[in-house]
Parts: structure tokens; sequence; C-alpha cells
């Protein structure tokens, strides 16, 4: 049961866009002088010839996979106005 447990992992992406009052009016009528519109990705993808879920969930100072769940991945959605 030893398998390479080697990876790569994009673990986190942000894209955010800046919208200015002078280019968005709407922005002027609710007072804001810009906003970010943005998403946040966690734990997109892992490349890895491990078998399991993800060569990520076994404890510190363990030698075998604690059967744990991998971890989530997430995309969030972000909006900043700014005043």
């Amino acid at each position: 049961f030893v398998e390479d447990g080697s990876f790569v992992k994009l673990r986190e992406l942000a894209v955010n866009y800046t919208l200015r009052s002078d280019r968005f009016r709407f922005l002027r009528s609710v007072g804001a002088d810009r906003a970010t519109v943005g998403l946040i990705g966690r734990n997109l993808y892992t490349w890895t010839r491990f078998s399991g879920y993800d060569p990520e969930v076994g404890g510190i100072g363990t030698l075998a996979d604690n059967f744990v769940y991998p971890n989530y991945r997430t995309i969030t959605a972000l909006v900043d106005f700014s005043f």
C-alpha cells in the first residue's frame, strides 16, 4: 500500500474587476466612487497519480491515509463598494 503522494494543487485563484463611477454611472446614484466585483475559487484542481481522494488527507506524523474527506472546493463571490 505504498504509493507516490506527490501532487500539484491549484489552491486559490482570485479574479477581480473594478468598476469606476466615471464609466458606470449607476454607482453615482448610490453614492459610491467605485465597486469591485470578483470570484474566489479554492481547492480548484489537484494534479496527482495518488489513488485516494486527496494526497493531503493524512495527518501530521501519520504514514497512512486517515480516510478523511478531501478539502472542499469552494467558489465565493465578492462585491465591494467604496464610498
